[in-house]
């Protein structure tokens, strides 16, 4: 019998039922063939405890569901499924790889975290705004190999010392510190050991030390930094930043005790596109050191007051700069009009 007299037959009020109990040879390959391209993630029943994300589709994360094998999956979990994290330990291994529990807030306490020991496969994890965290909840996270991405943004309880057990996630490639605010910069040298690491976000460290900034030096990957309002750092804190050969990115906004002697360490950074700059204390004198960034593509200046015409005239050779923005400077109209006129 063909497939397509088994599809007839299936159709048939009256064999309907038997064909179906009697299934064909092609019909049971199929059944076969498309176990092994999905697989079965396991909810609890008597509630929906998130939503899953795979492949552009969304779905409940309730019950059995049904995912394709090879697809990567995330599990957002919401204000029902933080009340109790235990499902957590139920999931295979390989169920999840990105894992987001912003939701968790004030809610998501240290020991909640062993609940993600099974969840070895798990490559990105979402802990921000957790204002309950605190050292001991990281201790957790060293179970997690294969971890590539880290969000630790606003998990305020968070101190240097926290940081050690990050040491152990050699894959770890994106890790958000902002709005850590008890760190010094001491717990940065356990990060020395993360030598894929390619993004770090310190925004908002307010007590982040020029000290603090030196092991940075040793993460020779790292393409993009974020110091946004680490309002303690000096010039003399972004002499490491000059041994990062990779560091494409990078936002220096309202650091405000950075001078021009500050803007003559980044003239180091030769693979440097992207620069934010804000701060009164920066001179038409330091912007002429941007001119050796022959790769700058993209500059922003705000607030920068003592900044003219005359420094950004020095910015000419930067033949790439395509994205230039001057808010509450004493950059003018005309100013920018030169500067962008055909030589």
């Amino acid at each position: 019998m063909t497939e397509d007299h088994h599809q007839q037959l299936l159709r048939h009020p009256q064999t309907g039922a038997l064909a179906l109990n009697r299934p064909s040879s092609l019909v049971r390959r199929g059944l076969a063939t498309l176990a092994t391209l999905e697989r079965t993630i396991r909810f609890p029943d008597h509630r929906q405890v998130g939503w899953l994300h795979f492949d552009g589709q969304r779905m409940a994360a309730k019950g059995a569901v049904r995912v394709p094998r090879a697809s990567a999956v995330e599990l957002q979990v919401s204000i029902e499924g933080v009340r109790d994290l235990a499902f957590l330990r139920e999931l295979e291994a390989e169920d999840i790889q990105r894992l987001d529990l912003r939701a968790a807030g004030e809610y998501l306490w240290d020991g909640d975290l062993a609940c993600l020991a099974a969840l070895r496969g798990l490559t990105s994890l979402n802990l921000s705004v957790g204002e309950k965290l605190t050292d001991a909840g990281l201790a957790h996270l060293a179970k997690l190999p294969q971890l590539t991405t880290l969000d630790l943004s606003w998990c305020e309880n968070l101190t240097d010392a926290g940081l050690a057990p990050l040491a152990k996630l050699s894959r770890l490639t994106s890790l958000d510190l902002s709005h850590c605010e008890n760190l010094t910069g001491a717990g940065l040298a356990h990060l020395a050991t993360l030598k894929q690491l390619t993004t770090l976000r310190l925004w908002n460290c307010k007590n982040l030390t020029d000290a603090g900034l030196a092991p940075l030096a040793k993460l020779p990957q790292l393409t993009s930094l974020d110091l946004f309002s680490c309002e303690n750092l000096t010039d003399a804190g972004l002499a490491p930043l000059a041994k990062l050969p990779q560091l494409t990115t990078l936002d220096l906004t309202e650091c405000e005790k950075l001078t021009d002697a500050g803007l003559a360490q980044l003239a180091k950074l030769l693979q440097l596109t992207s620069l934010t700059l804000a701060g009164r204390n920066f001179t038409d004198a330091g912007l002429a050191q941007l001119a050796k960034l022959p790769q700058l593509t993209t500059l922003y200046l705000y607030g920068c007051e003592k900044l003219t015409d005359a420094g950004l005239a020095q910015l000419r050779p930067l033949q790439g700069l395509v994205a230039l923005t001057t808010r509450r400077t004493g950059i003018t109209d005309a100013g920018l009009t030169a500067f962008h006129a055909p030589e």
